[in-house]
């Protein structure tokens, strides 16, 4: 079967590590939240040189930011590298800059923690999911909600697009999956063969 070496480790967070990305295009950073609340962003160039046998590389950090109230459960880079979104038990989601780590803006409007973000591959715009029971579509532009899908009884864990971005499948504590697009707000599908929540581990392949 396939073998799997540790090829770095990053060391610095005081709590939790919930949410983990990489980037989309080099490969070149990762970026993690945790129950300290804070994100940091980690250079993995280290890691080029690495060979079998060798020591695991300790990842440098680039920046720490103190980026939430309370737990960050999600972050996600855009397709272009370029911007972070985080989301967290403080209800809110926040985008920012990749290259400084500076805040760009805050997403408002959940009423519950947000357990899921998740970028666009095609428009520019993020995708929330939240204790409150909904997914919400944001604009990058201005932070504006501009959709909002209802449908889940309780918490949907996990959101991401489908088909080209044209779609959105959501997962939620009420064991039900749900698919819906984006253009109507229309729920198309609901797949609802678990007995129990179908958490943020779900994806499609």
């Amino acid at each position: 079967g396939a073998r799997f070496h540790c090829v770095a480790i990053g060391i610095g967070h005081t709590h939790s590590v919930g949410a983990i990305a990489l980037s989309r295009l080099k490969g070149s950073f990762a970026v993690s939240g945790s129950q300290d609340c804070t994100m940091k962003l980690w250079s993995l160039k280290s890691t080029d040189k690495w060979q079998e046998g060798d020591q695991p590389v300790r990842l440098p950090v680039k920046y720490t930011q103190l980026a939430h109230n309370k737990d960050i459960n999600s972050v996600d880079v855009s397709p272009n590298d370029k911007l972070l979104v985080s989301g967290s038990q403080d209800k809110t989601a926040k985008l920012w800059q990749v290259s400084d780590g500076s805040l760009l803006g805050v997403f408002r409007g959940h009423r519950r923690g947000v357990w899921s973000v998740k970028f666009s591959p095609v428009d520019q715009c993020v995708a929330t999911s939240s204790g409150d029971a909904t997914v919400k579509l944001w604009a990058v532009a201005d932070f504006s909600c501009v959709k909002t899908f209802e449908g889940h009884t309780n918490s949907v864990l996990k959101a991401v697009f489908l088909t080209r971005g044209m779609q959105i499948a959501s997962s939620g504590s009420d064991g039900l999956i749900k698919i819906w697009t984006i253009k109507t707000n229309e729920c198309v599908a609901t797949l609802d063969q678990h007995t129990e929540k179908v958490g943020p581990q779900f994806q499609f392949l």
